[in-house]
């Protein structure tokens, strides 16, 4: 009878995404509305001592089926703002934030992302894509602007846009790595530790340096040291 009954539970979503949303803030975690419109989804994700601060208006939080987040602060500052975070995903203390409106940030299923990530998504429709099974190590920062604006003198022009990210799957980030703006990484590729990029990276390829140079290419890597 018991196992009927759990099993009705189970199948039962509306129960259920009820009893997510009770076990997401059982954990210390805490969800700061200054808006109207916003809200998390939070399926079967575990998430600890996390902080979601929404400055605005219509923005949504999605945590994939299982993902795990612990010590995480994601702000979302305007409007329309969509962060999506994938099945079996970890995030382990880092910063995702928003500005402006309309900002996709995608992180696939399986990546995992270490303590003092950062990853920022600034300027109206921008997007940072990032891929399935993706690996970043510590003191990762993915922003796509520069936050301020230069000017040329002569006619007054912004010179520097906010540009798209995108991140594809497999991708390896040693420590202290920087992806900047306007910037591809194709799948299965490694960028190596404290490297800045500034330009695309093919697919297995490896790239290090300020700014990161492709020194191999036809090259994969593995999680497991064999």
């Amino acid at each position: 009878m018991l196992t009927k009954l759990k099993g009705s539970i189970k199948k039962n979503k509306q129960v259920m995404n009820l009893f997510y949303r009770c076990r997401f803030f059982l954990f210390n975690n805490k969800v700061k509305n200054r808006g109207r419109g916003n809200k998390v989804v939070t399926n079967s994700a575990s998430a600890k001592a996390c902080t979601i601060l929404f400055n605005g208006n219509n923005n949504t939080v999605i945590l994939g089926e299982s993902a795990s987040l612990r010590g995480c602060l994601i702000i979302m500052s305007g409007d329309d703002h969509v962060l999506e975070i994938g099945a079996h995903t970890s995030i382990y203390k880092s910063n995702i934030a928003f500005e402006d409106h309309h900002c996709l940030i995608s992180i696939g299923d399986y990546t995992t992302i270490q303590e003092n990530g950062g990853i920022s998504a600034v300027e109206p429709y921008s997007k940072i894509i990032i891929g399935k099974r993706c690996m970043f190590s510590v003191d990762v920062d993915i922003r796509n602007t520069d936050s301020h604006s230069i000017i040329k003198l002569d006619t007054g022009e912004r010179i520097n846009p906010g540009k798209n990210i995108f991140i594809d799957d497999k991708v390896w980030l040693g420590a202290y790595v920087q992806v900047l703006k306007g910037v591809s990484i194709g799948n299965n590729s490694i960028v190596g530790i404290r490297s800045l990029v500034t330009k695309d990276i093919p697919s297995h390829a490896l790239a290090v340096g300020v700014p990161a140079k492709v020194i191999k290419t036809n090259v994969d890597w593995r999680e497991e040291r064999i």
